[in-house]
């Protein structure tokens, strides 16, 4: 069979990027000449004047998002009369913008370099960690490409508990995956530095060029074993090639939250995808797991050094993987997006709130690309790609400052507005926000209705998606613009684990977390029914979602209320109506590992079981050996017990008093191999005096 070719039409993407920029001019343009019919002060007052160039900075990114859509009907038509093999598409796929062969090799083509497949981890449940690389793992040996790839869990975690839930889990898998199954690799560090991306430099840094890729997988991270052989393949036919993204596909949640996010992604993520191919080509992007990156190249020219200035704008680079695929594509690598790929699979958060919490973490992140964007050399897509993510957050508090501009307009220009010509921008603004979706829907329709539970189920779960869409857009709002505000005032944001669990959101949390945007809702109500009752009517949807914004928090984080519309087959995503194998068997792991006679996280046993258990006693102190040391004796120092602390330690250690010991330093004794031995010693020297 011929080998697969992935090849970029430069003057195609030159052409649609043309498309795209002209339609983006003349639709802003269409809602600016509307806009200032409908205010003809516009042009005659500061006022006015600040309300047109908020709405022109708006209806631009409206209409860019509109214009991307549009680019991606025709690839999107064309890819869907390619037959998928598995879940990976390996047919032609030929565009106005990217023509693509694919063809399956036959196993003499198939080269042998090795990948590395890392997932990096931070005091995340072990369980469904171990699950989801166990389905991959078993999904890859039924490719028969298995051993090609070898996994790595570079555990970052602090909690001790979890720390040796996951040692007791790994060695479990490792065990059971003999035979044409990858291997499985664990280490841990003590100490947390530059966090993910750290994490994963200083595994690079140490045994990366072993491996021509690596593929960096998030812990909620399941993989087809044909999506991966697929990526594997497609980076051997282009030496070009330096980042391959495979879209990440959200799924396994319960919440309506969750589940309207889920499909959205499917029903109109493929729509805009291909629409991102369309006009970056070959200057795609990353999105930090779920692609296959080369390793060489990687490491010679996608080091991250610190931004100057003080944190949250300066200091370590957050969003690092927007900078590593500049980075990629300003050393003359490609960077693409395999839009027609299926097979990689993620978990959303489950409540508004968890969705808020970890944009809090990506704002801060791409409000750090305004700075790098203004960088020497970067390409300009890439570029692009900066500003793209930091406007995506900035866009909030833009929508508010223009809504407060406009009551204030409203309330002191003596100029009358023109109705008629205000309702035509109204319409228009929402006909570029929906009718994407429509389109989108429209070719679900056309080729993939039955994988959406039917026709009339697609039609109606859009209505339902837009509904909740319209309710949270208010609270999101607000949320971006005070998580904008918090980041140019120079407040820092934690990183912690992600909540990926349907744990639904109780009344005090939900008056906690939204109370202050009910406040600000009723305000709002009260004074424009007092001074400006004809604005009601158009407030009312954002009104709605404020007000309410309690209820609604707690409604839509329901895993019940969720359950309820998969019964009515509303909300339905292809993963669910037709699970793919590795999903099912990772659910069957999950509630295996959950099961598998460990005590329960929160449970403190398993420390006292390290140091009375010999067996668990001996896989902690080689997994100590095997991982790396802190970089410096200071820091090692640093985490070490006192001798007055171990002296106390062991006098409990003797006395079988393993309980008392503080949670404080459980982590320290852990990580340090001398005490861990000496408790371990001591406790079975009280033993025998007892016998």
């Amino acid at each position: 069979m011929g080998q697969y070719r992935f090849a970029i039409d430069s003057a195609n993407v030159a052409t649609a990027r043309k498309k795209m920029v002209a339609l983006t001019m003349v639709l802003t343009m269409l809602l600016c000449i509307g806009y200032c019919y409908a205010l003809p002060s516009a042009m005659n007052s500061p006022l006015g004047f600040l309300s047109l160039l908020l709405f022109t900075i708006l209806a631009a990114w409206v209409s860019l998002g509109f214009s991307v859509a549009m680019l991606g009907i025709a690839p999107m038509l064309r890819a869907s009369r390619a037959p998928i093999h598995g879940t990976a598409a390996t047919a032609n796929i030929e565009t106005a913008k990217v023509e693509t062969t694919a063809t399956v090799v036959d196993e003499g083509e198939f080269p042998v370099d090795r990948v590395a497949l890392l997932v990096p981890i931070y005091n995340e449940d072990a369980a469904a960690v171990m699950a989801c690389l166990k389905a991959t793992a078993e999904s890859l040996k039924r490719t028969g490409r298995g051993k090609r790839f070898d996994f790595f869990i570079l555990s970052d975690t602090t909690n001790p508990e979890i720390w040796l839930r996951e040692e007791l889990l790994w060695s479990q898998v490792r065990s059971e995956m003999e035979g044409g199954y990858p291997s499985i690799h664990y280490r841990h560090r003590s100490e947390n530095r530059g966090r993910k991306a750290g994490n994963i430099g200083e595994f690079l840094g140490r045994w990366g060029l072993d491996y021509r890729y690596f593929v960096i997988l998030d812990a909620d991270s399941t993989m087809d074993g044909e999506t991966l052989v697929e990526l594997a393949r497609r980076m051997d036919a282009n030496d070009r090639l330096g980042i391959l993204q495979a879209p990440p596909i959200p799924e396994g949640n319960e919440s309506i939250w969750a589940r309207t996010q889920q499909f959205a992604a499917r029903a109109y993520g493929p729509l805009f995808n291909y629409g991102l191919v369309a006009w970056t080509g070959s200057e795609g992007n990353y999105w930090g797991h779920n692609a296959i990156i080369r390793t060489q190249a990687f490491l010679r020219h996608c080091g991250l050094s610190k931004l100057p200035g003080p944190e949250p704008l300066g200091g370590e680079v957050l969003s690092h993987d927007f900078v590593e695929a500049a980075l990629m594509r300003r050393a003359g690598y490609e960077v693409h997006l395999a839009a027609d790929l299926e097979g990689g699979f993620e978990q959303c958060p489950t409540t508004v709130e968890d969705h808020a919490r970890r944009d809090q973490r990506w704002c801060q992140g791409n409000l750090q690309h305004l700075r790098i964007a203004v960088a020497p050399a970067w390409h300009p897509v890439s570029r692009v790609h900066f500003l793209s993510g930091a406007i995506s957050y900035l866009a909030s508090p833009l929508w508010l400052a223009f809504l407060v501009v406009g009551v204030l307009l409203y309330l002191t220009d003596e100029t009358p507005s023109n109705p008629a010509a205000a309702i035509t921008v109204f319409t228009g603004v929402m006909s570029l926000l929906l009718l994407p979706k429509c389109v989108a829907i429209a070719l679900q329709c056309h080729t993939n209705a039955k994988r959406f539970g039917g026709m009339f189920s697609l039609v109606s779960s859009m209505i339902v998606e837009s509904l909740v869409s319209i309710a949270v857009a208010p609270i999101m709002m607000l949320y971006h613009s005070r998580f904008v505000i918090l980041t140019l005032i120079g407040s820092k944001v934690r990183w912690g684990a992600q909540t990926r669990t349907d744990n639904g959101l109780g009344l005090i949390p939900a008056i906690r977390c939204h109370g202050l945007q009910s406040v600000i809702g009723v305000t709002a109500t009260v004074l424009l029914a007092t001074y400006s009752p004809e604005l009601l009517p158009w407030a009312s949807p954002l009104l709605f979602g404020l007000v309410f914004a309690i209820p609604l928090a707690m409604m839509f984080a329901s895993s019940s209320l969720g359950r309820l519309l998969a019964r009515l087959k509303l909300l339905s995503t292809p993963e669910e109506t037709t699970p793919p194998r590795v999903l099912r068997r990772r659910d069957v792991l999950v509630r295996q590992f959950q099961t598998a006679g460990l005590p329960s996280q929160e449970n403190s046993s398993l420390f006292v079981q390290v140091l009375r258990d010999p067996a668990t006693y001996r896989l902690h102190q080689s997994l100590l050996a095997a991982s790396v040391p802190p970089p410096d004796n200071t820091t090692n120092q640093a985490t070490r017990l006192s001798v007055r602390t171990l002296r106390r330690l062991r006098k409990l250690a003797r006395e079988n008093k393993l309980e008392s010991i503080p949670k404080s330093v459980r982590r320290t004794i852990l990580s340090d191999a001398e005490a861990l031995q000496k408790l371990h010693l001591e406790y079975w020297s009280g033993e025998k005096t007892a016998a």
